[in-house]
């Protein structure tokens, strides 16, 4: 539907002046800075100068121009190798970068860098992709073009019933601070603290893999486990709990340093990894200051020193960046016309950086006796009756379809995401859409801000209704920008948005808890298929949940996670999209391009495939020729 409406004029204004303000906040003076020389191990970063200084203007880089996604595979990509037998052997890095010495400081601010997690049950969001880049390694890594290469694990096989993986470690490699050598103890000890009671941090099919009902894990020797999973296998999932780029990683951490810690101090005290950073000093919520690890067995960084900061404000990051305060950062799309201007920028665009969402909260259709937040059928939005042919179920499905046609998706795009991305309705299928074939443009909602209006008076709210809608923040762009500007495009049918802004860490237990009664902004890396965040998050079994549990679609679910033939596999997930899309159970927005600033001091690098929520691979950025 084109742009004519009055209510879209208002919108596109509000969105307007909502950029220029971004843009003219961006040039204010940095407020907090990291350090510009090293400082002692105990020291905290400098306060930023009142006025920016003057840098030395080197020529400015060009500009990629922006890429936009489509339902097309990754292009060039190898096909992700869902049960690799054979070790991949990763590419040599160039000499240019290997020859750098470990100098300088590098430096990155985050939105969000949240409390001390350093065992791995606790790694929630957003520490599980900063610790992995840093102080943690995985079994397996993954290369720019999704390729599935050796990291801790040198070797491996598989058993030709597809059941037992015998894994060679690495040897020789060391602990941080002569915490001694990795071995098999500590790949075990690792895992079994993982799923272990109390974890936030479980991703949903690791237990059938790691406690396997007629298998399970071996210590073969100080250098070989054997992982048989018997009873739940052959897994077609196996290399994604394992892989560091991708959705869950593997952190590793000593067994011996634990125990004697205690796991109660261990969890915020001394972080002790095998990675390429050593860990100095962590301010919760502030500031996470590292060294580069000297010699170290993969590869030592080109940068002494790493301070990852935690900058909420858009406007604070890029004023620092400006200032030469920071290298990289996260930075919303608005800042892109700002720093263009910026002597020596250069752009790392990376595509699918994100797909966005709203989650619906409170359709907890299962009923059992240990659900904290009973089921309340009182809000609009929720049936009192799970069964989907009832009266009750349609009324409730109307008020959510109506949510869902009145978010006009391509304004979003255009004017939010200054065209870095693309529409989105189908929940967890960025980079797989070319599986969907026709379905795919059958699944899309098509605004229509009349028809919202029709089938909320049809439900029996003719006068709209009132939610909650919790801006949640994510390290992904645009995220709270979607809920902001969707309560604006609600508006204008009678849904009335309360807005409240939380970190994701805050409203975490809300997802644990099934707690909170409205939506939230959400988003999410690249998957490897849609049913790699589905088993945990709209199933019981889920450690968080985004808003549904359904009989139907614990069936489903599972059926898709018991098939291992790719292609039957996959028929099942079509089926699960188009029961999602009917019944509106989340509002997919967008998906969205993921663009991080590179300053003068540093360039690009290949980055390995496919979490963009933080920049991975920190050891490879090289000084700036």
């Amino acid at each position: 539907m084109s742009v004519t409406s009055n209510g879209k004029k208002v919108i596109l204004g509000i969105l307007a002046i909502t950029l220029a303000v971004a843009m003219a906040c961006s040039s204010a003076a940095p407020t907090a800075a990291p350090p510009q020389a090293r400082p002692e191990a105990q020291s905290q970063p400098a306060e930023a100068p009142a006025e920016a200084p003057d840098p030395a203007a080197p020529a400015a880089a060009p500009v990629s121009q922006p890429m936009t996604p489509t339902p097309t595979p990754l292009a060039g990509d190898a096909p992700i190798p869902r049960v690799p037998t054979a070790t991949p052997v990763p590419a040599a890095a160039s000499a240019a970068l290997e020859a750098e010495e470990a100098v300088g400081t590098l430096r990155i601010a985050y939105t969000e860098l949240g409390p001390p997690r350093f065992i791995p049950k606790l790694f929630g969001s957003p520490q599980v992709s900063i610790n992995l880049t840093t102080v943690w390694e995985s079994v397996w890594h993954n290369s720019p073009q999704n390729e599935v290469l050796p990291r801790l694990v040198k070797d491996w096989s598989v058993s030709d019933n597809g059941l037992v993986w015998t894994m060679k470690l690495e040897e020789g490699v060391q602990f941080h601070k002569g915490k001694g050598e990795m071995t098999a103890e500590d790949i075990v000890f690792s895992g079994d603290n993982r799923i272990e009671e109390g974890t936030i941090s479980l991703p949903a099919g690791l237990p059938a893999v790691w406690e396997a009902p007629e298998g399970g894990v071996t210590i073969l020797d100080d250098y070989t486990f054997e992982i048989d999973t018997t009873g739940s296998g052959p897994r077609f999932d196996f290399s994604w709990y394992f892989t560091s780029a991708r959705r869950f990683g593997f952190p590793v951490v000593s067994k011996n340093h634990v125990e004697a810690l205690g796991a109660e101090r261990a969890s915020v005290e001394q972080p002790i990894g095998t990675g390429p950073w050593e860990s100095l000093e962590h301010k919760a919520s502030e500031s996470w200051h590292l060294a580069a690890v000297k010699d170290h067995w993969r590869k030592t960084p080109n940068f002494e020193e790493l301070y990852i900061l935690e900058i909420a404000e858009e406007s604070t990051r890029v004023a620092n960046f400006q200032a030469g305060k920071l290298d990289s950062m996260h930075m919303s799309l608005e800042s892109i016309p700002v720093l263009e201007q910026m002597p020596g920028v250069k752009f790392k665009r990376l595509q699918w950086g994100g797909q966005m969402f709203i989650n619906i909260h409170g359709q907890m259709y299962v009923d059992r006796p240990d659900l904290p937040t009973p089921r309340n059928s009182d809000l609009p939005w929720i049936s009192s009756n799970p069964d989907t042919s009832s009266p009750e179920w349609e009324t409730a499905r109307k008020v959510r379809e109506a949510m869902a046609i009145s978010i006009d998706r391509q304004l979003i795009v255009d004017s939010v995401l200054q065209g870095e991305g693309s529409p989105s309705s189908i929940f967890g299928w960025m980079g797989n859409e070319h599986r969907l074939g026709p379905l795919f443009e059958e699944l899309q909602y098509m605004y229509d801000p009349e028809r919202a209006k029709q089938l909320l008076a049809d439900a029996g709210y003719p006068d709209g209704i009132d939610i909650n809608m919790a801006l949640t923040t994510r390290p992904l762009p645009a995220v709270l920008e979607q809920g902001e500007v969707v309560c604006l495009m609600w508006e204008e049918v009678g849904i009335r948005c309360t807005q409240t802004r939380s970190p994701m860490s805050a409203f975490r237990p809300h997802f644990i808890k099934r707690s909170w009664e409205g939506v939230n902004t959400h988003g999410v890396d690249y998957l490897p298929e849609p049913v790699a965040s589905m088993q945990g998050t709209y199933r019981v079994i889920g450690t968080v949940n985004y808003g549904m549990e359904h009989p139907w679609l614990e069936e489903k679910i599972q059926l898709a996670q018991d098939t291992f033939d790719e292609e039957e596999r996959f028929e099942i997930q079509m089926e699960i999209a188009k029961w999602q899309f009917h019944n509106v159970i989340t509002l997919p927005t967008f998906l969205v391009n993921r663009v991080y600033p590179l300053g003068p001091e540093i360039d690009d690098y290949e980055m390995g495939c496919c979490q963009t929520r933080v920049l991975f691979d920190l050891e490879h950025i090289p000084h700036r020729r």
